[in-house]
């Protein structure tokens, strides 16, 4: 199974060496591009950095999306989840 991880950071982070310990591909993708290359050079074979978050997501099982501030990102006017 391959999973693109969108968020290299923080949460990102963690869950991505979870992912690459039980033997998931990784895709990443990050704003900041050497944040991904650090990360996939931290998990190891297992993760590729992708050339953007388009690309990260072509041909996956699955997606993460783990941004800290995508209610900044998006703005609080688009968030409809909870209060």
């Amino acid at each position: 199974m391959t999973t693109a991880m969108i968020g290299t950071a923080g949460i990102g982070s963690a869950i991505s060496r979870r992912l690459a310990a039980g033997g998931e591909t990784l895709r990443l993708s990050s704003a900041d591009n050497g944040s991904a290359r650090t990360r996939a050079a931290q998990v190891g074979l297992a993760a590729v950095v992708a050339a953007g978050h388009r690309d990260a997501v072509q041909g996956v099982d699955a997606a993460i999306l783990a941004l800290s501030d995508i209610t900044e990102r998006l703005g609080t006017s688009h968030w409809h989840g909870p209060e």
